[in-house]
């Protein structure tokens, strides 16, 4: 492994002012170097903590060992050459370490939790602290890879990025959609299972090969609602094997939106007046509701004809005739919404990793800047209110559900009150947001799924801005002016499909869709023709 810094930290009661570091290492000195960080670097650090780099001397690591050779940790380090720092109040440690060093590991028993890294040759600066690190370098044992269930699409990626990126082997199990080629071209990604065509049994053998494999119970991740449906169907017969971030169960059981709703309303959370229609006579219901109203499917096992994600209807004529030959065939449940007033930036998502009683361990929140023209998000920037972190810290206990999850509320424009709209019980297709703030959900929820939950324990939230790039310059050309191509960013910009490092899957998707928008252009021209 590469030299590294690990930023650690550590919560302890009282002044941060009052460290005594220096003093506190003063019997090291012959074995570490250290000094305070600049507060220019870690502005944080001139407010409520201080940072100080500690690093072993040329003295305290044997250089004539070769790096590539596998060498126990007394053979490295005089492990009584460790500094004790348990009665010091440091918060945050950036330490200097490589494979075999055994400081890290002397820390995290002394109380401090991995925050993430920076990497080698890099400046140490607040900007440059990855949400990773080396897990194999803290598990016994081989590392328990991860499957991801779902599309080849953007929600994958950046479920296999976060995951990767720390050295767990991720594995790709592709239900639906998308060419397999995507996913095979992220570096991130260890195998892929073109499942596409298969079936429950093809899937439940493909996660029992692995296991047996990697020799561990794989963590079982979805990409999608179908895939939580997949997953509690076949989880009888993988649960002797495997292991989930989230009771498949349970996520099935709340991904109907009436019964979030209804949960929602008794934990005491506000809803919008909200109406279920599965029939034209249900439609009877429209008397009780005011104009406008947001109809979607109660979940996508049950959306029928229903186009798109969402539908606004502005009057009952308008509503019916959209929503009438829908239902006319029995093959939809509809939840009716009156609107929350308010613009696209009134709606304010949180994106959380929760224990197993649905107590939030890890957030980043934010609002919505721009639509994709699908329904979805186009551009979004990570935001702290006050009052949603409230709201969010009711829902998912009223849930009960744990791991990587989702919920959007809107503000009214009017009133200022926080409405809830909807939750999502996976990871959200702008989960790479997660990482550009600096917190990876992905991450914290399978540590907590190996019996690690505390090993992690990420900084506050940072500015970031996440986008798609494609659908946004997509919306730009539709509404012909009035905007520049590029939109408005702050802080760490995340896009759906390039990330630093692994470019390719970027290059491929467009690749992809160039491609086929060429053929979809010289078929209609040939039809024409003729």
């Amino acid at each position: 492994m590469r030299r590294m810094h690990l930023l650690l930290m550590r919560a302890v009661p009282g002044v941060a002012s009052d460290l005594g570091l220096v003093n506190a290492f003063d019997q090291y000195s012959k074995h570490f170097q250290y000094r305070e960080l600049s507060p220019e670097d870690f502005p944080e650090s001139a407010e409520t903590n201080r940072y100080v780099e500690l690093c072993p001397t040329k003295e305290t690591v044997n250089e004539s060992f070769d790096a590539s050779i596998e060498l126990s940790s007394v053979e490295v380090m005089d492990r009584s050459a460790i500094p004790d720092i348990t009665h010091t109040t440091v918060t945050r440690l950036l330490v200097r370490v490589d494979r075999n060093l055994p400081l890290a590991q002397s820390l995290l028993e002394q109380g401090f939790h991995i925050v993430g890294r920076i990497g080698a040759r890099r400046r140490l600066c607040a900007a440059n602290i990855e949400p990773h690190f080396p897990v194999e370098s803290f598990v016994s044992g081989p590392v328990a890879p991860a499957i991801v269930l779902g599309r080849a699409n953007v929600n994958l990626l950046a479920q296999a990025r976060a995951l990767g990126g720390s050295g767990i082997p991720v594995y790709c199990v592709l239900t639906r959609g998308e060419p397999a080629v995507i996913a095979r071209s992220s570096r991130y990604v260890r195998e892929v299972f073109d499942c596409r065509k298969g079936n429950d049994e093809d899937i439940s053998s493909i996660v029992r090969q692995i296991a047996r494999e990697s020799g561990c119970r794989p963590i079982v991740f979805t990409g999608g609602d179908l895939d939580i449906g997949l997953l509690a169907r076949i989880w009888p017969s993988i649960s002797g094997v495997a292991s989930v971030v989230s009771a498949p169960d349970k996520c099935r059981y709340f991904n109907d939106k009436k019964i979030q709703i209804e949960t929602a309303s008794t934990a005491g959370i506000r809803v919008p007046e909200s109406r279920v229609v599965d029939s034209v006579q249900a439609l009877g219901c429209l008397a009780e509701l005011s104009f406008p109203v947001i109809c979607k499917p109660l979940e996508l096992a049950r959306k029928g004809a229903f186009r798109g994600k969402i539908l606004v209807a502005e009057n009952e004529e308008e509503l019916r005739v959209r929503l009438e030959p829908v239902l006319e065939t029995g093959k939809a449940s509809i939840l009716l919404q009156e609107y929350v007033p308010g613009g696209i930036d009134h709606l304010l998502f949180a994106l959380v990793t929760c224990d197993d009683n649905g107590q939030v361990r890890c957030s980043v929140t934010g609002r919505k800047l721009e639509d994709n023209t699908k329904g979805g998000m186009g551009t979004g920037e990570t935001l702290r209110d006050p009052e949603l972190d409230q709201q969010v810290a009711k829902t998912f206990p009223a849930f009960g559900v744990g791991g990587v999850l989702g919920v959007e509320f809107k503000r009214h424009s009017g009133t200022g009150e926080l409405f809830y709209i909807e939750s999502n019980f996976r990871p959200e297709n702008i989960h790479s947001v997660n990482e550009a703030a600096g917190v990876n959900l992905q991450l914290a929820a399978y540590l907590q799924a190996i019996g690690l939950p505390t090993l992690y324990e990420p900084l506050p939230q940072r500015q970031a801005t996440w986008m798609d790039l494609s659908l946004v310059f997509l919306a730009r050309l539709k509404q012909r002016g009035g905007k520049s191509l590029w939109p408005n960013t702050r802080g760490v910009v995340a896009d759906a499909l390039w990330a630093k490092g692994d470019l390719r899957p970027g290059f491929v998707w467009y690749a992809l869709k160039i491609t086929s928008l060429v053929r979809r252009s010289f078929s209609h021209l040939i039809k024409r023709r003729h």
